[in-house]
């Protein structure tokens, strides 16, 4: 897996890495990972990509792994880190044609999905989008952090960490599950999660704040997708991000109603990390079915 640095919004220095295919490429992947974890975590799958012909590419999202700002910091971004991710995004697209001038698809994961049904928006040329662990930022719960992210957004707090919103959001999320764990059915996902120094950490009051807004307004910009885009959706059926499914479909039912050329796939028992589960291989094959069609 070959270590790069690429120049993002504003110069922000993005960590990436890629992994090339022996043979011809057929196309590439641009994988974009969730909130509070790092690039990394994807060598396995990006190896299977480049094993069946793909030039795969992860990169630590701005305040995530190895791409921080200022004092570095995790979480945060100058001003708006979710449309800045967007920004480094497009950039990273714009790189990818040029140095390989293939087809690019998009694989996106939880926070990493909800960039991606933006990226989809502002995008017109990507014609495929695997949309992993994701919701429907719509619903009440979203709107709901939206307003106490806004009320804890001060000049004095916006830096700080938002440790409230977080035990409403991210640590509810394990109340339902033994040792915590609601990102695999793999204890061992769980446990290297949790002593991975650049995985959980705490992030400022200002990224909540960023993520629930654009998150709230994800569904007005379902027109601007491309029509022959090819959107799928993918979740666990025990992944409290998409309320065990609900959200998901709720999701899935906005893209039908809109048009658009939409799969949804529901893998019973599931958590939140589908490449990180027990049945992890028949979702590499899911996600590879769909980008070869």
């Amino acid at each position: 897996m070959e270590n790069i640095k690429i120049k993002g919004y504003n110069n922000l220095s993005i960590n990436a890495y890629i992994v090339e295919p022996t043979g011809k490429a057929k196309g590439v992947i641009q994988i974009i990972h969730g909130m509070q974890e790092h690039a990394t975590r994807y060598e396995h799958f990006m190896q299977y990509l480049a094993k069946n012909g793909y030039v795969a590419f992860a990169s630590d999202l701005r305040g995530h792994g190895e791409s921080l700002i200022g004092d570095g910091k995790y979480g945060f971004g100058e001003k708006d880190i979710f449309e800045e991710i967007i920004q480094d995004q497009q950039i990273i697209f714009k790189y990818l044609k040029n140095k390989y001038k293939l087809p690019i698809y998009v694989f996106g994961h939880s926070f990493g999905s909800f960039i991606t049904q933006r990226f989809m928006q502002v995008n017109p040329e990507i014609k495929k989008f695997v949309v992993c662990g994701t919701t429907n930022g719509s619903k009440m719960l979203y709107k709901f952090g939206k307003l106490i992210s806004n009320l804890y957004l001060t000049k004095k707090s916006k830096n700080k960490s938002a440790k409230l919103i977080e035990s409403m959001s991210l640590k509810s999320y394990s109340k339902k599950f033994e040792r915590g764990n609601w990102l695999s059915r793999n204890e061992s996902v769980w446990d290297k999660y949790q002593s991975d120094p650049l995985c959980g950490q705490s992030f400022p009051v200002s990224f909540y704040q960023s993520m629930f807004r654009n998150m709230t307004a994800l569904n007005r910009g379902i027109k601007l997708v491309r029509q022959d885009a090819k959107i799928l959706l993918i979740a666990g059926t025990q992944d409290p991000v998409g309320n065990y499914g609900k959200y998901v479909t709720s999701l899935y039912e906005k893209y039908m109603k809109a048009g658009k050329d939409v799969q949804i796939k529901l893998y019973e028992g599931a958590r939140h990390e589908l490449l990180n589960e027990i049945n992890s291989n028949e979702v590499y094959a899911d996600v590879l079915k769909f980008y070869n069609e």
